[in-house]
């Protein structure tokens, strides 16, 4: 059932969105001096023919129930060499961006993102100094732009955990008709028509009256005179209810007429 399908897509830019919180903890007696945080990286894959990443990055740095403020960034790790790539990116309201131009040296890597920063929960510090943690919760998203001048095919093997799929997106607005179908997936997809082809020849259809049982014959023979079925049974309804009729006035008692000469009610139920 399992095969590999190849699919076109009419679009230039290839996406993937994921979510999850940055945590900061006290490491038991150290109190607010012993301190680490969860790792927070995720990978995508970046295929041939990547010019441009567009990461966006929305952390909730400000909590006002929980005393909480925090300053995190995005680091971006172009072919996992350990590099920072990303610089410094841009704020907008309350989401980083980061625009990179993709080396073609990192086509067919993959790129690692993590989450650095620090983060303090006021009231927390307050209540207890030694259990508490801050917990910011963010969403990234990250846009891979594709040069379509050439056939493009995007095809990986999925690695479990936090490496990432991708999807087709908007296109850019450099996008234009003649890149119809130059961008394509190959993946692997499950081919349910594959189970009809499996079970062919191993149902077999019954077809004599022996094998089909009395119900089954009845089916077949109404089926097969369906006019004829259909006075039959309209005469076998109008029998069984002249016959209903007939066994009910015969239950009906004759009426007795009681006179002086009858014997008493009393005698005649003795007998």
């Amino acid at each position: 059932m399992l095969t590999e399908k190849t699919i076109p897509v009419n679009t230039d830019r290839v996406r993937h969105q994921w979510k999850g919180d940055w945590n900061h903890f006290n490491n038991g007696a150290g109190g607010v001096f012993g301190v680490y945080t969860t790792n927070d990286a995720h990978h995508m894959f970046i295929p041939n023919g990547t010019t441009t990443l567009e990461a966006y990055f929305s952390p909730t740095e400000y909590d006002l129930d929980t005393g909480q403020v925090g300053a995190l960034q995005l680091r971006i790790d172009m072919g996992e060499d350990g590099t920072d790539d990303e610089g410094v990116g841009q704020r907008e309201s309350d989401t980083w961006i980061y625009t990179i131009e993709v080396d073609p040296a990192d086509w067919g890597t993959w790129t690692e993102f993590d989450i650095e920063g620090q983060a303090v929960t006021v009231w927390g510090a307050v209540q207890d100094s030694e259990f508490f943690e801050s917990s910011v919760p963010y969403t990234v998203d990250v846009v891979l732009t594709l040069d379509l001048s050439e056939a493009r095919d995007i095809a990986f093997d999925q690695r479990p955990g936090s490496y990432s799929d991708l999807d087709p997106t908007l296109p850019s607005s450099s996008y234009t008709s003649d890149m119809d179908g130059q961008l394509t997936f190959t993946r692997g997809v499950f081919d349910q028509a594959a189970v009809a082809a499996l079970a062919d020849g191993l149902i077999e259809e019954v077809t004599s009256e022996e094998e089909q049982g009395f119900f089954g014959a009845l089916a077949s023979l109404i089926t097969t005179y369906t006019g004829s079925s259909f006075v039959a049974l309209m005469l076998i309804i109008l029998l069984a209810l002249g016959v209903s009729t007939l066994v009910r006035n015969a239950r009906i008692d004759t009426p007795i007429l009681l006179t002086k000469d009858t014997e008493p009610l009393d005698a005649v139920l003795e007998d």
